[in-house]
């Protein structure tokens, strides 16, 4: 090894990243000594073998094709940063982020390639966590109301391109202010909880389930072949809805996407099929 080829392998050893090199076909020429612990083994172990027998075999070919891609830099573009998962010494997946530089001769054929990457587990389970609580209502669990009229409007969508028919569930909790004022908050929250459990049980595979905010919730039901699904889930929730440990009574407004609604008018319509069913209730129940 010459000295300046000595100095740099000295220097790229110190560093915390994980800096290889290998050939076009993924056979390592040179990995530094935080890559080698990073995959449990020593650097004189790892030269001549192929990168790819690091690779969890359920990502070996998703790492195939990010090598394809890598292969494929220019001396024009000589640079590619990816991220993606990988392996570590105990065979676990993680989520790692690598810069590969392609190093070509004078006349730009590809000698070898050059990679620095990095572990990124946490920050992706972070990001995760981030994206979930962004998009779930934090006390419930279901889809918050920002997202709930998104799934609405893209279902509103897909209804008119595909054909199909859409349904929306709009439930209000009935009495549920009484049941914060006798219990507290706290009982009122876990009864959100538990009906939000309900909801989730109740609905379909391809249904979505949301809070909108209080004692609301929808149901956006899709596809629907006729009126009489909506009528199932609706008495399947409130049939489970007064079996909890907790019973509680729902009115729900039911309704049926109409062509060229829009997602203000479908939830308004339903908002009024649900205080019309309110009403109805009210009127049929028997006087103290």
């Amino acid at each position: 090894m010459e000295p300046d080829e000595r100095s740099f392998s000295e220097l790229v050893d110190e560093l915390p990243d994980l800096v290889c090199r290998f050939a076009p076909d993924g056979t390592l020429r040179y990995v530094n000594k935080a890559y080698a612990q990073y995959f449990g083994r020593t650097q004189g172990s790892l030269i001549g073998t192929n990168f790819l027998e690091l690779v969890p075999p359920d990502v070996v070919d998703d790492a195939k094709r990010d090598l394809e891609a890598i292969v494929e830099l220019t001396p024009a573009n000589p640079t590619r940063a990816s991220e993606h998962r990988g392996g570590d010494a105990e065979h676990q997946q993680r989520w790692q982020h690598w810069v590969d530089k392609a190093l070509f001769t004078p006349e730009g054929e590809l000698i070898d390639l050059l990679a620095v990457g990095r572990d990124i587990t946490e920050r992706r389970a972070l990001e995760l966590q981030v994206q979930y609580h962004a998009r779930h209502d934090s006390l419930t669990g279901l889809v918050n109301r920002r997202c709930t009229l998104e799934a609405l409007e893209h279902a509103i969508g897909d209804a008119a391109a595909m054909g199909h028919r859409l349904g929306l569930l709009y439930i209000d909790l009935d009495d549920f202010k009484a049941v914060n004022d006798r219990f507290g908050h706290r009982a009122g929250d876990r009864l959100l909880a538990d009906v939000a459990r309900v909801l989730a049980k109740s609905v379909r595979l391809t249904d979505a389930a949301g809070r909108l905010g209080g004692d609301e919730f929808v149901v956006v039901c899709s596809p629907v072949q006729h009126r009489d699904e909506l009528t199932e889930i609706t008495e399947r929730i409130v049939a489970r809805l007064a079996t909890m440990p907790r019973p509680i009574r729902a009115s729900i407004g039911a309704v049926v996407f109409e062509p060229g609604e829009t997602v203000d008018e479908l939830l308004h319509r339903a908002d009024e099929a649900m205080y019309a069913e309110k009403q109805r209730r009210r009127v049929r129940r028997p006087s103290a």
